[in-house]
């Protein structure tokens, strides 16, 4: 995937987060995820790893990363939400991924 659809997607979905969620949620925290995201994937062997389950691989993991979760309220469900986003900044940038629901 190129750096900058990539980035262009953090600044977007942290965008989406701030006006439909009413928080702040850094690009920088996105750039993460979707580094972990990928580790996930691998890791497991499953690229169409459905967004529950990744949710909660997620969250596991930026708390190894010593990101604030619970501090920042950050959980399963704004995860999945923010997978959701993901998906669609990727459709409309022309790069689709296919999820198991």
């Amino acid at each position: 995937m190129d750096d900058k659809i990539i980035e262009e997607c953090a600044n977007w979905i942290a965008e989406q987060a701030s006006d439909q969620l009413g928080g702040f949620i850094p690009a920088e925290l996105l750039d993460l995820m979707f580094e972990l995201e990928n580790k996930i994937r691998e890791e497991n062997n499953d690229p169409t790893m459905g967004h529950k389950e990744m949710s909660t691989f997620l969250l596991e993991e930026l708390r190894k990363e010593e990101v604030p979760v619970e501090k920042t309220g950050l959980n399963e469900n704004i995860l999945e939400e923010l997978l959701h986003w993901e998906d669609e900044c990727l459709s409309l940038s022309g790069h689709p991924r296919e999820i198991r629901n």
